[in-house]
């Protein structure tokens, strides 16, 4: 998890409360225990990701505001921020 110094800027101002963006989860489908072919199985199997927060969804812990980028980009597009 990493806090933004951009959005400490203008949205902890107007919330007073600092952001932390939770970062998908991408995790291969199939592997192998070797490099060569577990690179071959990565490009024909792919990968999945996982979101650990839903969109919209929100959670506040230790007086910081966990959300995804999604979220983000909604509150800055309803606050007209960025």
């Amino acid at each position: 998890m990493n806090l933004l110094d951009e959005t400490k800027g203008k949205i902890g101002f107007y919330t007073g409360i600092p952001i932390v963006i939770v970062p998908t989860t991408r995790i291969q489908n199939k592997t192998h225990k070797k490099k060569r072919i577990n690179k071959k199985w990565a490009k024909r199997y792919g990968f999945t990701e996982y979101c650990h927060l839903k969109d919209g969804e929100t959670l506040m812990f230790e007086d910081k505001l966990y959300m995804n980028e999604r979220t983000l980009g909604q509150i800055r597009i309803l606050d007209n921020i960025g």
